[in-house]
């Protein structure tokens, strides 16, 4: 990651962030939230590429990328979501993509799932954007993909973006759900998500712990 050289107000970064707030202003009753987000100012940029990318021949980590970048995603999501708003979020998530630092958790081991799953730090204390109060972000995970049982001491809201996905936690019986939906997870809840037969991405938030990983349980 880089520090901004340029005004970040003319960056497909800080565009993003603007979008996001956007989005998440009517539907997100975290107090500030969206304020803090549409506020936020980018001031360090990634290279794009996904962290499973690495040792990949360069053309399949071509392509991962641009799933990545959610070329296809934003295709699916505007021809087949509930809620058509999202698009406007993914076309911003696409200019932004090569900016974007893709990230994995540190605890998880699994080299099949790691090849499959990662996550940007829009917001937060390590994100493009400094923010102390809570961190937000993206999150993906390839088709057909089980993001196993894990928890964490934040509190943890999503809002699925693209790609029809299953949610459980606790011992709550597990949901189908669609783009629009927001799910939202208690501190300390074991939780597991599995994406269809698309890739699946989805805005996140976290408040409380933001120091302390998630971990599979």
């Amino acid at each position: 990651m880089t520090h901004l050289d340029l005004n970040p107000l003319h960056t497909p970064l800080q565009n993003l962030l603007s979008v996001v707030a956007d989005y998440l202003r009517p539907r997100e009753p975290w107090l500030d939230v969206a304020e803090v987000i549409g506020h936020a100012v980018i001031y360090r940029v990634g290279d794009g590429l996904p962290p499973m990318a690495v040792g990949l021949p360069s053309e399949l980590r071509s392509e991962l990328q641009i799933e990545l970048q959610t070329k296809r995603a934003t295709q699916v999501a505007r021809s087949t979501a509930n809620d058509i708003t999202v698009a406007p979020v993914l076309t911003a998530i696409a200019a932004a993509a090569p900016q974007l630092r893709w990230r994995q958790n540190p605890t998880y081991t699994d080299a099949v799932f790691l090849q499959r799953y990662a996550y940007c730090e829009l917001v937060g204390p390590a994100g493009h954007a400094v923010c102390s109060s809570f961190s937000a972000g993206l999150l993906y995970l390839a088709a057909g993909t089980f993001y196993p049982p894990h928890a964490h001491p934040a509190e943890e809201v999503y809002h699925l973006l693209c790609g029809e996905s299953c949610w459980q936690q606790g011992d709550q019986p597990a949901r189908w759900l669609t783009s629009g939906a927001r799910v939202l997870h208690p501190g300390g809840v074991a939780h597991s998500m599995q994406s269809g037969p698309q890739p699946m991405l989805a805005l996140y938030v976290w408040r409380g712990d933001l120091e302390t990983a998630a971990r599979l349980t």
